[in-house]
């Protein structure tokens, strides 16, 4: 079964040098996407094995790190909604004590 790997930000020749290199030796299909709107659509459409996001996206030289964290905070809004239906009632504790990130082991 062939894999997706999602490229995001990369220039033409550099998409078009990686392609050949990434599907040359795995099993797989590169995607490209030039932003955090295109590789958003595209992670909601699909399921990719892999995501690579250049440092600076080609299309603006604006920060790679943005799209990683757009597509975070989508992911965080997805399980946070998932929580809600699950859980209902029996949260007690405000939202942002609840969704901050922070982890507890054991009871707590």
């Amino acid at each position: 079964m062939t894999k997706l790997v999602l490229d995001i930000g990369n220039c033409a020749p550099d998409h078009a040098a990686m392609k050949q290199l990434v599907e040359g030796s795995f099993d797989c299909q590169l995607v490209q996407a030039h932003g955090a709107e295109d590789a958003l659509a595209a992670l909601k459409k699909e399921t990719y094995a892999l995501v690579l996001i250049n440092r600076k996206l080609d299309r603006d030289y604006s920060d790679g790190v943005d799209v990683l964290k757009a597509i975070q905070a989508d992911v965080h809004e997805s399980f946070k909604a998932l929580v809600r239906s699950r859980r209902g009632r029996k949260l007690r504790a405000a939202e942002d004590q609840l969704f901050n990130g922070d982890f507890w082991p054991g009871k707590r």
